[in-house]
This record gives C-alpha cells, structure tokens and sequence, in this order.
C-alpha cells in the first residue's frame, strides 16, 4: 500500500511534467506488477489523449473567473437561467451537489486551460540537440541557459504572442506518446547517454572482470562522472542495461548494480538468473547486494551450475570477520534466515542432483555457530535433508552441545524424538544419559532410545538394560540388538559387568547376563562368558553350553583363558571339561589341545584328538569325551589333594 501511494503521487508528477528520469523508472517498475496502479496510469492517459485531440480554440480568451462567477450565480438564483420554461421553479439544490457543480465547472475550466495550452499549427518548438556528443552540464532537461539553471532547450521558431506567449514559454518540445515522460525531457539526448553508459561499461570492464571487480568499479565511476554532474541517474540506467542482449555489457552492468543495490535492481538481477550468460556475474551481484539478494540468491541455489557459488558466498558471509562487533549475532542470524528461505525456495518437485545439492545447506549452518546449531536441530523430518548429513554438520557446529542439551527439556513429539536420540548417539552432551534412559523406559520408540542408551560406555548402561528386559516395553529383537551394540561399543565393560554380578552372588542374574551375552554372538563378549562359567553359580547346562559357544565365537585369543579354566575343573565337572576341549580345539586346532592336555596319558591324549575331530553330534562327543577325560581329571584331583595335605 506504501509503494501504491508513492505511484499515485508519480503519476500525478507525471501528468504534471515534474517528474524526474530517476523516479520515472520506478514508476515503470511498479506499474509493471500493480494491476491497479497500471489501470489509473492508463486512464489518466487514456484522458491526456482526449484533451490533446480536441479542436483548435477560437481566438477570444477565456474568462475562467467569470465563467465560474455565472455558475455560481445561477446555481444560487435557482430556477433563473437554468430552468426549462418561464414560471417553472426548481429545488435549491444540496449542499453537496452544489459543491460537486462548482467542482465540476472548475475541473471544465481547467480542461479547457489545458486546451489552450496545446502548441497551436506552426508553434511547434525547434528539436534540440542532434547527434553532438553530450556535454559534462547537458543534463536530462537540456543544457543549462545563461544564468547557470536548467531551462527549454532550444527557442521556438517564431515568437509567440498573445495567447501563445504562455504557451511558447511552456511548450518546447513536441509532446510524447507518454505522458510518463516529462515534456522538458529530449528522448534522442536520453537515449545518446544511455550509449554512453553502456560504452563506459563495456570500456571499463575490460581486463578487469570477473576478478579486479574493485578496479571495475572505480574505472566505470570515472568515466561516468561527467553524467553524474550532468544529473543523469546513472546507476537506474545501468540497472537497464542487466537487460543488454551483449553478454559482456550485461554482466558488467550486473557487477556494478550489485554494489548499489535497491529492490529494483535485485528485481533486474533475478530476471537475468534466466539467462544462461548472464547467470554468474547476476549471481555475483545478488551476493554482493546483501540483505536485498537473499531471496533471490535462495532461488539461485537450487540451479545447479550456480549453487557451489551461492554455498561459497554464503559461508563467507557467516564466516565475515568484519562483522558488526555492537551486533555479533546479525550475520549469522541472517545466514540461518537465508537457509530456511532457501528451503522454502526449493523446487516441489526436485531432480535427484537438486536433492544432492540440498546437502549443502546443512554445511552452510555449521559455519554459523550456536544459531547455527539450533537451527540444524530444527531440521527434524526435513524431507529434502538425510538425517546423517545434518548431523554431520551438526558434530562440526560451534557449540552444538549446549544447543542439544537444551533442546531435550520438555517431551518432544514422535519424529524430533527420533532426530535427538540419533543426535546424542554422535554428540553425548552432558545429561543426556538419564534423559535417554527415560526415552527407553517411557518414549515414542523405545527401540531406538535402547540402541542409543547402548551407545554410552560404562556398566550403567548394561544394568539399564538387564532392567529392561524384565520388563515388557521392548521386544526380543530390540533387546537383543541393544546388547549386542552394547558389547561392541565398549568390550571392556560387558567384562566389568560379569565381575560385578560374580561379586553380588545373585545365580539368577547371572544366568541371564550370561544368556543375553551368549545370544549377542559377540566375540568381545567371549572373556566376560568365561569368568561368569568359572566364577558364577550357575546350572552346569548353562555352563556347558556357553563355552560351547566361546569356542563358536571366539578366536585364538581366547585359547589361553580357556586352557586355564580346563586346568581348574576337577572329576566332577567332566562334562564341562569336555566342553571346553571342544572349543580349545576349535579355537586353537591339533596343537592348542594336546598343549591342553599335556599332563595325560598319551592314550588319553590321542582318545581326545579322535573325538574332537570325528563327526559326530555335539551330544554325542559331548559324553564320549567326558569320559575320556575321567581318568585325567581323576588323576589331577589326586594331586591337589596331596598338594593340600
């Protein structure tokens, strides 16, 4: 509505003959994408034209006052001189018709004073100007007269008189097809400086752009001065030349228009984004015109021969030393403004290389500190973002840590749930352990919360888990996985946690520790499976089957710990002895078992290597090695007897 009424004040400027080259093009511009604006522009023109086409006045002047005198007077005598007949008496008029009858007789009497203004036949003003080049003080209006002001250009060629001597000093040139063109304005010496700017461009760019932009500028200043102090508005007119159909000249008048930027250049700017030749250098000037290029420079992005630049610009500018140091937080405030106008920006429906290079974004956001982070954070369920790029940019963020510890307060809803637990996956700020324990015991995917609380080293997660799984909130396979993830981000704690349950005596749990562990098929987990089969009270079933599975998921790391455990077990624990044989041999081969039992008889010895490597079913070789190894482990009993006497 603003720019609507400075429009009607330019038009009624324009009609008058007082409005100046500068504020011409901005009424252009408005009336090109104001339907209502448009529409007054043209009546008034449409009534320009019906006053000049009227007839030649006859030669008597007008008395303008006493035309409106006798209308005056006869509205006031009622039916005396306007009636239909004599004797016929009509209504006093209103007050209000009253007013708009005298309204309309001076607006009837200023329509003929524009009449009479008309150039009658033969007074037409002489052309001004010619093909001379345009002096340092030829200004729109002409060259300057005598006394150092602007004024007609040219006398006319004969001296009025009478009437027509305010005419002659009115009218110097014929009038235009437009009346948005002021009558003192000569279009051939306008249209000679728009081809002197476009030749200063085209002079001063040369050799110097794309790169020396700082000498472009100042040469294309000197060159231009002599217009300037002329009153050219030199920057509207290049702002015109974006337009150019020679690439060279466009690109030029982009850069400079860049530097001097208003809502009307960026407008020119982003119109020449559609030329393919003129797209970089428009670009350019988009990023240097700041704040009023950001939403075009947003449309910008998603062209994929342009965004590598705009993504190059945009980090500069959130990287900018020179900051405001009074508002520290403006530029990257305005950078995280950017990227969301550029994602509203983005096509409805993107190509797959538009997709690749929405990955961009998220990068542009992590040069621009705490604001950046949390706006990363704010990007939960964007479709056009893979959650992993964000929080790639999100662990390279200034600051990200306090912006994700404080974005866990409160209870966040299904999909930012699912962001932030993959965010404390990666980032582990500091209170975010209990926060994701009670998203296991209490969230919308407790799944997830799981596999995240697994993800936090120590056994606190471990006994989190164990408590878990005495309850119904997780399936089988989500337990399973979080146990799993659990032994391979930390080995050294599922160790801790077989020791600790050793030194609480508690079979039970022991047995289920040992069940989850054996389950997670883990070879890290293998130590902590063979404290808990050595030290633990367990049944001897559960014993025997979990070194069955050391000796599945082990490696040869783990033959000494077992051959240890087999030194320890006496006649009585035949039937895990045999069991650990087994997985010494599986483990270790030929060598790792007769190294195991080189205390037996050689009889013995050769009985096991039989079973061991026959083909026979674990049950089966199970109670044949058991009794094989009788005699051995009998033999061992006796010696620890004697030793203790």
């Amino acid at each position: 509505m603003k720019a609507c009424r400075r429009a009607r004040r330019r038009i009624e400027a324009a009609f008058d003959g007082t409005l100046s080259l500068s504020e011409e093009f901005l009424l252009e511009e408005h009336v090109r994408d104001c339907p209502r604006c448009r529409a007054r522009l043209r009546g008034g023109e449409a009534l320009a034209d019906l006053l000049l086409a009227l007839p030649d006045p006859p030669e008597e002047n007008l008395d303008l006052e006493r035309s409106v005198a006798g209308v005056r007077a006869a509205l006031d005598q009622g039916d005396r001189g306007l009636g239909d007949g004599a004797g016929e008496r009509r209504p006093r008029p209103a007050p209000g018709r009253r007013a708009l009858a005298v309204a309309a007789a001076a607006a009837a009497a200023l329509a003929l004073g524009l009449w009479l203004a008309r150039p009658h036949d033969g007074e037409r003003a002489a052309p001004v100007g010619g093909d001379r080049p345009l002096a340092a003080h030829d200004g729109p209006s002409g060259p300057s007269g005598p006394s150092g002001q602007s004024g007609p250009s040219g006398p006319s060629d004969r001296p009025a008189s009478g009437p027509a001597q305010a005419v002659a000093a009115v009218v110097v040139h014929p009038p235009l097809a437009s009346p948005l063109h002021p009558t003192d304005l000569d279009v051939e010496r306008l249209a000679r400086a728009q081809a002197q700017v476009r030749a200063h461009l085209a002079r001063a760019a040369e050799d110097r752009l794309p790169d020396r932009v700082g000498e472009f500028l100042a040469r294309f200043d000197e060159l231009a001065a002599p217009l300037e102090d002329g009153g050219w508005p030199v920057g509207r007119m290049v702002a015109q030349l974006v337009a150019d159909p020679d690439p060279r000249v466009a690109g030029a008048a982009a850069r400079y228009a860049g530097r001097r930027p208003d809502r009307l250049v960026v407008r020119r700017l982003e119109e020449a984004l559609d030329r393919p030749s003129v797209r970089v250098p428009a670009t350019l000037a988009l990023a240097d015109a700041g704040d009023l290029g950001e939403r075009a420079l947003a449309r910008a992005f998603w062209v994929p021969e342009l965004s590598g630049l705009v993504r190059g610009r945009m980090v500069e500018r959130a990287q900018d030393p020179d900051r405001d140091p009074a508002r520290p937080d403006r530029v990257p405030a305005r950078v995280v403004a950017w990227v969301k106008t550029a994602l509203a920006a983005a096509p409805r429906e993107p190509t797959p290389r538009q997709q690749a290079l929405a990955a961009g974004l998220p990068d542009i956001l992590a040069r621009c500190g705490p604001e950046g982070a949390e706006a990363l954070l704010g990007l939960a369920g964007e479709p056009l973002l893979r959650d992993d790029l964000v929080l790639d940019a999100l662990a390279a963020a200034p600051g990200a840590e306090a912006a994700l510890a404080a974005s866990l307060e409160g209870r966040p809803g299904a999909a930012r749930e699912a962001f932030l637990l993959y965010a404390v996956e990666r980032l582990k700020p500091a209170g975010s352990y209990e926060w994701v324990r009670e998203r296991a015991w209490h969230g919308h995917d407790r799944g997830a919360a799981a596999l995240a609380l697994a993800t936090f080293t120590g056994v606190a997660p471990v006994r989190a888990l164990l408590e878990l799984s005495q309850t119904r909130r997780l399936t089988d396979g989500e337990l399973l996985a979080a146990f799993r993830r659990a032994v391979a981000v930390d080995p050294e704690r599922a160790l801790s946690a077989a020791w600790e349950h050793v030194e609480r005596g508690d079979g039970v749990a022991s047995g289920r520790y040992l069940e989850w562990l054996v389950r997670a098929e883990h070879g890290e987990a293998v130590p902590a499976v063979l404290v808990l089969v050595e030290h633990a009270a367990l049944p001897d079933e559960g014993r025997e089957l979990a070194l069955l599975a050391a000796g599945e998921l082990g490696g040869p790391e783990h033959v000494v710990d077992l051959t240890r455990l087999l030194e320890g077990l006496s006649a009585t624990d035949r039937e895990l002895a045999a069991a650990c044989l087994l997985a010494i041999h599986r483990l270790g081969g030929e060598q790792a078992t007769l190294d195991a039992l080189a205390d037996a008889s050689p009889r013995t010895r050769a009985r096991a290597l039989e079973l061991c490597a026959g083909g026979r079913g674990p049950a089966v070789t199970l109670f044949h090695l058991a009794h094989a190894l009788e005699p051995l482990l009998r033999a061992r009993d006796r010696d620890a007897w004697r030793t203790l006497r």
